[in-house]
């Protein structure tokens, strides 16, 4: 609620139902807190065999509660012909947390009861799922795990991943050796596909597009910058600040050309350069005269009141562009300019 109410967050998601009922509060609002005590406590290397299916009942329902949602963003999407599909992140608090949980959505393969035959059980989350019908694995993922463990392993990729995107890896390969990195690009490993699968999430015609879901471990301090971004489950101690660190990415931080809730899917907000420019030729100015003028300046307030309305920008880009400081000035501002013209009222 915190983020909201600063701004942190343009297009919020706030708890609407909780179906865990015997709870005296909704458990969903401090999940972390309610299953804790039932999660691994290291990493992948010291944790032992662990079962994806024996997760907390009340994170499988918060997984539900939420993809439930996400469907229908998905579905939106793909009516008004948005060319990626939107992205669902799960922060985990570490590495045995983040494969249980990518496993549990998007599939996973394990030794029956004779001890000697795979057994292949289905994701839960039919979207995320990374094996077809028969248990095949698909070349290109939809859900990707980024861990520190994941990215030494290599097994992120399947074996036919690089016959299926063979025209996004050479386009990466050209990008690499424009970079001066001819060496490096004439063998390209695994780990460095999987980076930048990671890298690319969202964008068309890399690496990355087809990504629905990202499991990572403390992925949001790490300075990615997907812009596709709808959906946040923090499996960890998830607080307003982490989402402060990260706002960017953020339901704030989605692109106008990728909105994020069924009202603004339906109704496309303007684009930001529309709306940008608008208001700058509205009132003949350029950007450098913009930049020039005071943070505080009443122009200045009212510009980003609008672009705040008609885009998904967020604060940190409109203080930017405007030269008005922080994202936390701006906001003050705005809440000063609405209370200003309440009292008109």
């Amino acid at each position: 609620m915190d983020a909201i109410e600063c701004g942190i967050v343009k297009l919020p998601r706030v708890p609407v139902a909780d179906n865990v009922p015997r709870a005296d509060m909704p458990i969903y609002r401090e999940l972390w807190k309610h299953i804790s005590k039932k999660m691994p406590k290291k990493g992948r290397g010291k944790s032992g065999n662990l079962d994806p299916l024996s997760l907390p009942v009340e994170l499988q329902t918060a997984l539900d509660a939420l993809y439930g949602h996400y469907q229908k963003t998905y579905a939106l999407w793909q009516e008004v012909h948005i060319g990626v599909p939107p992205v669902f992140i799960m922060v985990c608090n570490n590495t045995s947390t983040s494969k249980l949980v990518y496993d549990y959505v998007s599939g996973f393969y394990r030794l029956g009861e004779d001890g000697r035959s795979q057994v292949y059980h289905a994701g839960r989350l039919e979207l995320f799922r990374n094996y077809d019908e028969n248990g095949n694995r698909l070349p290109r993922p939809r859900t990707l795990l980024i861990d520190s463990e994941q990215l030494e392993s290599g097994e992120a990729l399947d074996k036919d991943f690089r016959e299926m995107a063979g025209e996004e890896i050479e386009r990466f390969r050209r990008e690499m050796i424009e970079r001066g990195e001819v060496e490096k690009a004439r063998k390209i490993t695994d780990q460095d596909l999987l980076r930048e699968v990671m890298n690319t999430v969202g964008k068309e015609g890399k690496l990355g597009e087809p990504i629905r879901c990202v499991v990572s471990v403390a992925m949001l301090t790490e300075g990615w910058d997907a812009n596709t971004v709808t959906h946040i489950l923090g499996v960890r101690a998830f607080g307003t600040q982490l989402l402060c660190d990260q706002r960017g990415i953020a339901a704030g931080g989605t692109s106008s050309a990728a909105t994020t809730t069924a009202r603004s899917c339906a109704k496309p907000m303007r684009s930001t350069p529309k709306a940008w420019q608008g208001q700058l030729r509205r009132r003949g100015w350029t950007e450098d005269e913009l930049r020039r003028r005071r943070k505080g300046d009443p122009e200045n307030v009212q510009i980003a009141r609008c672009v705040r309305e008609q885009t998904t920008m967020t604060l940190k880009w409109i203080a930017e562009r405007l030269n008005m400081g922080t994202w936390a000035h701006v906001s003050n501002r705005l809440v000063q300019r609405r209370k200003e013209n309440e009292k008109c009222k």
